[in-house]
């Protein structure tokens, strides 16, 4: 039984068998390869971070998706992005598909110890780099009405007129979703400010504390600080998305 897995093991081509499949049967949901053995895995002292590639094919497009169960972000995942892509572009092109969307979804997504003061100096570089950009579709005033127990979300231009949108709501992710249905936020740091603003005052309508929207260049440059660190089209969280080309 294992010299017979280890045979087949040896002739399966994953990435080959996954791209016949996807000829095949285009919107197949079978077209996955994986690194895992858990034969060999489950008590190996250096097991595989990447543990599954599985591609899909949605709107005439190849889309990739990559799970590691560790990645070293500082050190690896600039790398495995750039091979991963070549991958799928590499396929896509056998496919004769343009390729679409890749996401990486790491379960832990991690820097290490000995990279620590590499990667503060180059946040640091980059936080000195960027510089406040507002919104070019205008900026959100933030207060709360004790006596109507209220959030209230007012919409200006960058010019200080009213836009004539202003909602009113316990929830932030109502207000912050009524907001982005408006179609009012342009920009990633925008959104970001406005969904921790909304949360501080969602907690100071339930705590009774007095909220007061934090304006301060520093926390307006914190947000476009973040928004340069990584292309725009790219989740900050531990799924990153590359856009299609």
């Amino acid at each position: 039984m294992e010299k017979n897995a280890e045979e087949m093991r040896e002739v399966i081509d994953q990435v080959k068998a996954a791209k016949e499949k996807l000829r095949e049967h285009p919107f197949t949901r079978r077209a996955v390869a994986v690194t895992w053995r858990p034969e060999v895995d489950v008590t190996s002292s250096n097991p595989p971070c990447l543990m599954e590639i599985t591609w899909s094919v949605k709107f005439g497009r190849l889309y990739q998706t990559a799970t590691f169960r560790s990645h070293d972000i500082f050190g690896a995942w600039l790398l495995n992005a750039y091979a991963l892509r070549e991958l799928q572009k590499s396929m896509a092109f056998e496919l004769e598909l343009p390729p679409g969307d890749m996401a990486i979804l790491s379960v832990s997504a991690h820097v290490y110890k000995n990279n620590w003061s590499a990667a503060e100096g180059l946040l640091k570089h980059r936080r000195a780099l960027a510089q406040f950009r507002p919104d070019p579709k205008g900026y959100f005033l933030i207060s709360v009405d004790k006596q109507r127990d209220v959030i209230r979300l007012k919409h200006k231009f960058n010019d200080g007129r009213d836009s004539g949108y202003e909602f009113e709501g316990r929830s932030a992710e109502e207000l912050y979703k009524r907001a982005i249905g408006a179609n009012l936020i342009s920009m990633m740091d925008h959104a970001a400010y406005l969904g921790k603003e909304l949360e501080r005052a969602e907690e100071a309508l339930k705590s009774g504390e007095t909220y007061v929207q934090d304006s301060s260049r520093s926390a307006l440059d914190a947000f476009s600080a973040a928004s340069h660190l990584y292309d725009p089209a790219i989740t900050l969280d531990p799924l990153f998305l590359f856009p299609p080309y």
